[in-house]
């Protein structure tokens, strides 16, 4: 339950995207997603022009035409969409001079390849439920010169109108640097749920920055941590916590460190069980042209960054990723999809020692 308010702050008195008269943007998205919300209202409530797309599939030719007959200078792309773009033809995003993407984790090597291929194009990482109205964060990802070694991409700082506070499972503030649930106070938070006072409840809870009680924050089940600049990097979902032999374990970082390898170009972590019935973790990647994938070299990579209880058991390699029709990541339909095996090529050494032989004839 959106209130008008709600998409007042998500477009007005904000510098994330270039409001004015001046603003074409083009409107991509299905009108029920989210993302239609700031299509529509970005650049009709700032007096600029909002361009619709005829064409509900992908049609690279299409959309080229139509950015650069319309002179499209703002568009907002799912991370699925951004990459899939990217990968055929950056040159067709030419002209745009705003390029916003997320609502999922961002794929590193794509936005490495953007930044090369489109230079005079800006590129603002947004993220935000639809429960804070669309975006509650954003931010412009620096120049690659800027960026900071094995630091994630930021999602930004919160926008005009819009308070982040990062507690823990207490509903305590974390102490600066650490990793915490983010709450959502503001003008962008939604009333509720509809016909659904059980859930509105636990996750709309009291925002004690309001003494009358009205103003509500959404707990968004996200867990972030602050950089000290003040920007956010997002470390993982609560619920895609994952307990494998006692550990409790967060795909999405796996998969961070994964797509910072150069041959990787996507990657998705999901649990499956084995023909035994014990849950391991699946490593879906797909490989960036030109590269082969190793899964010795794979293991490698990610036992200098990770501790063993984070390492995959299988890694498979695919040649696309499925999406959804709001274009993120369908993985239900990639853990059926399979996927060629890289198999690890195993080598044994010989007992050197009386120790040793001890204990290779004990196991």
């Amino acid at each position: 339950l959106v209130p008008h308010r709600a998409v007042c702050r998500l477009v007005t008195g904000q510098d994330y995207a270039p409001f004015g008269p001046g603003l074409r943007c083009l409107h991509l998205s299905s009108p029920a997603f989210d993302a239609s919300t700031f299509e529509v209202w970005a650049p009709l409530l700032s007096g600029g022009a909002c361009v619709i797309h005829p064409e509900a599939r992908l049609d690279i030719d299409l959309l080229e035409r139509d950015i650069h007959d319309s002179r499209v200078n703002c568009l907002w792309l799912t991370a699925g969409l951004f990459n899939q773009l990217i990968d055929l033809r950056a040159t067709a995003l030419t002209g745009v001079t705003d390029l916003l993407t997320g609502g999922e984790v961002i794929s590193e090597p794509h936005v490495r390849k953007a930044l090369e291929a489109l230079p005079a194009t800006r590129l603002i990482h947004c993220y935000g439920p639809t429960e804070t109205t669309t975006f509650a964060t954003a931010g412009r990802i620096p120049p690659i010169s800027e960026w900071i070694p094995d630091q994630p991409i930021s999602i930004g700082r919160e926008l005009v109108g819009t308070r982040g506070e990062i507690l823990d499972e207490n509903g305590e503030p974390v102490p600066p640097g650490e990793p915490g649930e983010l709450y959502i106070g503001g003008d962008g938070v939604a009333l509720g749920y509809v016909n659904d006072e059980e859930l509105t409840a636990a996750r709309f809870v009291r925002d004690p920055a309001d003494p009358s009680g009205r103003l509500r924050r959404y707990r968004t089940g996200d867990r972030v941590r602050r950089l000290p600049d003040g920007n956010l990097v997002f470390v993982g979902r609560l619920d895609a916590q994952i307990k494998i032999r006692g550990h409790r374990i967060e795909p999405g970082e796996i998969e961070a460190v994964l797509m910072s390898h150069p041959s990787v170009q996507q990657a998705i972590v999901f649990p499956q069980r084995n023909a035994g019935g014990t849950q391991e973790l699946i490593a879906c990647l797909q490989r960036r042209p030109g590269t082969t994938l190793n899964a010795v070299d794979l293991r490698g990579h990610l036992a200098a960054r990770l501790p063993e209880y984070l390492m995959p058991a299988r890694f498979r390699e695919v040649d696309s990723v499925p999406l959804t029709p709001t274009g993120k990541v369908d993985r239900n339909a990639l853990a059926e999809l399979g996927g060629a095996e890289l198999v690890s090529e195993a080598t044994s050494v010989a007992p050197r020692t009386r120790d040793e032989a001890a204990i290779a004839a004990v196991w």
